[in-house]
């Protein structure tokens, strides 16, 4: 059981870390059409803090899982050499079996500007007790060479990493820039750090354009007030599956900024609910 909400965890650290990576502040920069063939607007990203409750939205028996109620923090900040992410989870977990768990991750990722190197670590925690701890880096000659991961923990080895495959912030501001210039779909394989499923393949749908209300609701955090959202869907997938169905995907609405709202973390046996609680702007840019 616990073997299972480490897992589980590890992928819900890598997919809010793609997804929740821009928000509107101080400090805008402007990204340039990318190396990997998503041509379209610039994209302005800033650095940010947010804060999501997470609850159960759905479970059966087979998940294990009766109850969640954790908190997810995550850090997102640029300067002149490259872009710097955290998440935390704290969660307790009730289980099926009568039992309450408490479970942390830490995770950090750096990537520089030029999208050559990407260095991460994980540091997960039930009930107190160190579960996993990874850490490596990638480096590459080239945004689009193929390379390899070489894990520094839980053990030494390398992994490789062929053909066009992006970093978390790398993906966010290509699908981002689909999603402006009119794409339904944007599909890529990203490496963000995972121990397993090296890469992802991540497909992300984009539904109809929402344009912001003529007066902004007060219901709304004040820099999403004037933004424009898809409804969007993002399924990651393994490569060595051929069926066709994700491993796991999280459904939102996706801010032309960046920032996603209205989360559901869908595993299939069990669902979470990810609930935007505060979001404020960092100093941050180049």
């Amino acid at each position: 059981m616990a073997d299972k909400k480490s897992a589980f965890h590890s992928q819900l650290i890598s997919l809010l870390a793609v997804l929740l990576l821009t928000a509107c502040g101080d400090a805008p920069e402007s990204v340039a059409d990318g190396p990997l063939g998503v041509d379209g607007p610039d994209i302005t990203l800033d650095s940010y803090e947010a804060v999501y409750r997470l609850s159960l939205a759905r479970g059966n028996i087979a998940s294990g899982v009766l109850g969640y109620d954790g908190l997810l923090m995550i850090s997102w900040s640029s300067d002149c050499e490259g872009y710097t992410s955290s998440q935390r989870i704290a969660a307790d977990i009730s289980t099926i079996e009568g039992g309450q768990v408490l479970n942390e991750i830490s995770s950090t990722s750096w990537e520089t500007r030029d999208l050559t190197q990407f260095r991460f670590g994980s540091i997960t925690k039930l009930n107190g007790d160190v579960t996993e701890d990874s850490r490596g880096n990638v480096e590459r000659t080239t945004p689009t060479a193929s390379s390899e991961v070489k894990f520094d923990k839980p053990d030494k080895k390398s992994v490789a990493l062929t053909g066009q495959v992006l970093f978390p912030t790398q993906y966010t501001i290509a699908a981002i820039r689909a999603a402006k210039s009119g794409r339904r779909v944007f599909t890529a394989d990203l490496y963000d750090g995972s121990l397993e499923h090296i890469p992802y393949q991540a497909i992300t749908v984009f539904g109809s354009m929402v344009e912001p209300p003529a007066e902004g609701d007060e219901s709304t955090p004040e820099m999403l007030r004037s933004q424009s959202y898809w409804p969007a869907q993002v399924g990651y997938h393994s490569k060595e599956m051929s069926e066709g169905i994700p491993e796991f995907e999280v459904s939102m609405r996706f801010y032309e900024n960046g920032v996603a709202t209205h989360l559901v973390l869908d595993y299939g046996d069990f669902a979470l609910n990810g609930e935007l609680l505060a979001l404020n702007a960092l100093t941050g840019g180049c």
